[in-house]
């Protein structure tokens, strides 16, 4: 089932982004909200064969490192919201540079 692009329970009106989040997204940020696990980070992303579907490409502990391509981060930015819908809890985007440290935050 497609991400909504403006979640209800806020209030916003459903509509259909066109993506489609698996369910290992929402799993594996359970994991990096979770102290327990040395999980703290993830990385979502096409899976490599389509535009609409969305898998966790990426995920660890520590510092990572990522790069992509103009095109690639426009066409993230279309599917954002769908993907920040079935993340549970508070999230909040950060916009990642070279030397970013938890304690910038």
């Amino acid at each position: 089932m497609p991400t909504l692009l403006t979640d209800p329970r806020s209030g916003g009106t459903a509509k259909s982004s066109g993506v489609k989040v698996d369910q290992s997204v929402a799993q594996t940020w359970s994991q990096v909200r979770d102290d327990s696990t040395p999980t703290n980070w993830l990385i979502a992303s096409f899976d490599g064969t389509s535009k609409t579907d969305v898998t966790v490409v990426a995920s660890g502990s520590g510092a990572w490192k990522s790069g992509c391509s103009p095109m690639q981060r426009g066409r993230a930015s279309m599917y954002k919201n769908g993907v920040l819908n079935v993340l549970e809890g508070c999230d909040r985007e950060i916009e990642m540079k070279p030397g970013l440290t938890e304690s910038m935050i």
